[in-house]
């Protein structure tokens, strides 16, 4: 599979996200799942990029739904994404140095690749800001995958 040189901001990647609890808990994470990259930048060649996890768990307590938003199903049709309910969630991040050890290839796509695709402007703004406000409060885990 080749990767892309540089992530984008707004793109869907296939990635092994490393929750909360499988960090603390020292173990690789679960499976691999869609991710959003929410932000990258290049500090001396070395590009850092933060990612958002997605998944079809629906939030449960008054934090998660706080911490979640919904993914349209025009725009899950047009990733290619499952056709359940998936939302990304905005309380736990992954940073790491692209392209790392922890992008992977979309099942089924050929040419092989990782990207999904972006969403939409729209819908990538709504999640930008609810996460900078979740992080100004100091209500985002970083969890850093090149440590």
């Amino acid at each position: 599979m080749s990767l892309p040189h540089r992530p984008v901001a707004g793109w869907v990647v296939q990635y092994a996200f490393l929750w909360r609890h499988e960090h603390e808990q020292r173990r690789g994470p679960a499976k691999d799942r869609p991710a959003l990259i929410v932000a990258s930048r290049d500090w001396g060649g070395r590009i850092f990029t933060v990612v958002c996890a997605i998944t079809t768990l629906p939030p449960v307590s008054a934090d998660e739904r706080d911490a979640s938003i919904e993914i349209d199903e025009a725009s899950k049709a047009r990733l290619g994404l499952r056709d359940t309910q998936q939302w990304v969630r905005l309380d736990q991040v992954n940073t790491f140095v692209w392209a790392g050890y922890d992008l992977r290839h979309i099942h089924g796509r050929v040419p092989p690749t990782c990207v999904y695709g972006s969403v939409t402007p729209s819908l990538f703004e709504a999640i930008r800001l609810q996460l900078l406000t979740r992080q100004r409060a100091g209500a985002v885990v970083f969890i850093d995958r090149d440590d």
